[in-house]
């Protein structure tokens, strides 16, 4: 039966999963590599014309607030900042590769898609504004975070039908689920398929323990601080996924932003703006379709935390 594959023998399908074509595999080895300069890196994604393009429309993009347009790849390069650039050149490949092996049996790919850009686009203005040590890798960390839905979905999409049936019914944890009905889950797939694509490794302890972060928490270089980024990214994007008791939700995904990196409610709210502002742009980097649905709730979170905020001040200022 498809559902008792292990991960392993899923993993080892590349009829099954996405696989790093040979500009990916070279992009690898520069991420890799300390001393890898602008001019190998311009020379790699000039093999791949729609790579090249990509990286061009996210540097003249108003993501990066880009006031004069760029037409030259080395420049691109060195405005975005070549980390920046090897890392989102590489997430530009996995997205375009996992369109290409999608199969629907219900799946909304949008909404999936729109989910990761809110918490790809919230982790990375959160480490911006933070300056953490990985900034660079925020917003692949996010925004590949759940990868690993994608990746079980496209392998077993009937089966893993049935595990997405059973969490919307028990509304407890995916990953819980997962590992009930398939004896793994999206963050093992995640990380497998992450590291067979020779991602930094911050980037793939993340996405290997996205729902328990502590599982990190002796790992140096920052990946501590990405993986608590990710995780306040997640708690946003959860808002997104409820009609009900987003309130609660909201709180939550605050809360956590406050314990781990101190901020508070009132930068947590600019924070859900800015990152509704760049929402679009995110989704034109990547080429992906928004979600209604995911685009009105964050508005509509967005305008009920203004709501609660002014009311806040109202009563304070009379009391």
């Amino acid at each position: 039966m498809p559902g008792k594959m292990t991960l392993e023998e899923l993993m080892a399908d590349g009829s099954r999963i996405p696989v790093s074509p040979g500009v990916g595999m070279e992009l690898s080895r520069l991420c890799a590599e300390a001393t890898s300069s602008v001019e190998q890196l311009a020379a790699v994604l000039k093999c791949d014309p729609s790579l090249t393009a990509k990286v061009l429309k996210m540097a003249n993009s108003v993501y990066f607030a880009s006031q004069r347009e760029i037409g030259n790849l080395s420049e691109a390069i060195v405005r975005l900042g070549l980390r920046r650039v090897q890392i989102m050149a590489l997430a530009f490949c996995i997205v375009h590769a996992s369109h290409s092996k999608a199969k629907k049996y219900g799946f909304s790919y949008p909404y999936f898609w729109s989910h990761a850009l809110v918490t790809g686009t919230f982790a990375d203005e959160l480490a911006a504004r933070r300056r953490l040590r990985l900034s660079a890798e925020a917003m692949a960390a996010g925004l590949l975070q759940d990868i690993g839905v994608l990746v079980i979905q496209t392998a077993i999409p009937e089966e893993y039908a049935k595990v997405l049936a059973y969490y919307k019914k028990a509304q407890g944890e995916l990953h819980v689920a997962e590992t009930r009905h398939l004896g793994f889950d999206h963050m093992q797939a995640g990380e497998m398929l992450l590291r067979r694509w020779h991602l930094p490794e911050s980037v793939c302890q993340v996405v290997g323990s996205h729902h328990r972060p502590e599982a990190v928490s002796e790992a140096g270089d920052g990946v501590q601080e990405l993986a608590l980024a990710c995780e306040v990214g997640a708690a946003v994007g959860k808002v997104l996924t409820h009609d009900q008791g987003r309130t609660v939700l909201v709180a939550r995904a605050a809360e956590l932003a406050g314990r781990h990196f101190g901020l508070s409610a009132k930068e947590f709210h600019e924070l859900l703006q800015v990152v509704r502002l760049k929402l679009e742009a995110s989704s034109e980097m990547f080429e992906l379709k928004l979600d209604e649905t995911v685009v009105s709730r964050l508005d509509a979170t967005i305008r009920n935390e203004v709501a609660e905020n002014v009311l806040h001040l109202t009563e304070k200022s009379s009391g």
